[in-house]
């Protein structure tokens, strides 16, 4: 009987420490990994270049995919993609308000032109009430509404 019963209040305690483990790992994995995903939005990066290498022939051939820029709050300042043989294929840059919310994105041609600019507006929550797309000359090519319901 007293084996049977330490057996039982053993089985108990396993079954306690899983239960305690798959919390913690529900309740703290969770946030250290946004806590990584975030890491660039710190402040610290400056930038971030893509580059691939490639062998072709017994050589090297080094290839630069992406380069991002960061303000010193975190924000995407710049990104460009860049096609295999290394022209522009994307090329945008935005600006953010206080709250380091965007407010404008410029997107380029390849040559270097503007080809649209975006502005961006919010509501008193931070929350994305409008998204106005314009030409290189003002001209409106699109616009989009939010809306939000609240509890």
């Amino acid at each position: 009987m007293n084996s049977t019963r330490y057996k039982l209040v053993n089985m108990k305690k396993i079954q306690l420490t899983i239960i305690v483990s798959f919390l913690v790992i529900i309740f703290l994995l969770p946030n250290t990994l946004v806590k990584a995903q975030s890491k660039m939005n710190t402040g610290k990066v400056k930038s971030v270049t893509e580059v691939t290498i490639e062998t072709k022939g017994g050589k090297e051939a080094e290839n630069k995919k992406s380069f991002q820029s960061y303000d010193e709050r975190g924000n995407m300042l710049e990104e460009i993609e860049y096609e295999d043989d290394g022209k522009i294929k994307n090329h945008t840059t935005s600006e953010y308000n206080e709250q380091n919310l965007k407010i404008k994105e410029n997107s380029f041609f390849p040559d270097g032109k503007v080809e649209t600019v975006s502005i961006f507006a919010y509501d008193h929550e931070g929350n994305r009430v409008s998204k106005t797309v314009m030409d290189k000359n003002g001209a409106i090519k699109s616009k989009k509404l939010y809306k939000y319901e609240y509890r």
